[in-house]
Formats: structure tokens, C-alpha cells, sequence
């Protein structure tokens, strides 16, 4: 956890959840599938973790596919998603930058009561996934 924590400390670190907007409020979603984007050239999406378990022993699965189109397609319609306007006209850092920004800005929303646009929500790297404190 503390190398977590000191990860909030680099200005280019964002540690970003997902939520869905209540009135007034939000609340936070979980989502098991992991999504890595290469280059906008090479995407893999699914559940697989990067464990012998998923490997070999649960019935996890990923779907790769190297495809420029549908990856670029693919990326831009996740982060509009998460972000909340469309996003598909941004090179894939700039839009990366934009969804960080909504997420702070989200988070302050949140801190306030007050709704959120999109998903994506900053979270708190120096307390996200602590054991709770007794």
C-alpha cells in the first residue's frame, strides 16, 4: 500500500475508478475486466489476470486483436464512455489527459454531494485498497 501511495506522488500517475451518478451523489462500480491499448494498434479486454490461477486452473478468457481501426474505435469509445462527451477526435494521450481531468474534477463533485459527469472518478492512491482502520 505504500508503494501505492507513493505512486500519487508523479505527476503523471492517476489512479481512476468508475462510478454511476446518483442525484446528489454517486456510487462506485466494480468491474472485474482488465483492458490494456497499445499504440491504438493491439488491445486485449476480458477477465484473465496475469496469475497461474487464471491461467490454468478458473475459466477466465481474453479477447486480443490487432487491428489499427477497430482498436482506435475501440479506445474512443471507452474513454468517451468513462469521460462522458465524445472523445474520438483526440490523439489517444490528450484524451487520456481529458479523462484524468474529468475524473478529478469528478472526485471534487463527489467530496461536494454533487453529481458526476461520465464514469471515471479519481480515486485516493494513498487509501485505495487499505485494510480499514479499526
Amino acid at each position: 500500500f505504500e508503494r501505492l501511495a507513493a505512486l500519487a506522488e508523479h505527476p503523471a500517475f492517476d489512479l481512476i475508478g468508475l462510478a454511476v451518478g446518483r442525484v446528489g451523489s454517486c456510487e462506485p462500480v466494480y468491474v472485474h475486466t482488465k483492458v490494456a491499448i497499445v499504440d491504438d494498434v493491439w488491445a486485449t479486454i476480458g477477465s484473465t489476470n496475469i496469475a497461474n490461477r487464471s491461467f490454468f486452473g478458473d475459466t477466465e478468457l481474453n479477447a486480443s486483436f490487432w487491428h489499427a481501426d477497430t482498436v482506435r474505435r475501440f479506445r474512443c469509445d471507452l474513454l468517451s464512455a468513462h469521460h462522458g462527451e465524445d472523445l474520438s477526435s483526440l490523439p489517444m494521450a490528450e484524451a487520456i489527459r481529458s479523462v484524468a481531468a474529468r475524473a478529478a474534477r469528478n472526485r471534487a463533485r463527489q467530496l461536494k454531494g454533487a453529481g458526476i459527469h461520465g464514469h471515471a472518478i479519481a480515486l485516493d492512491a494513498s487509501a485505495w485498497g487499505a485494510p480499514p482502520e479499526e
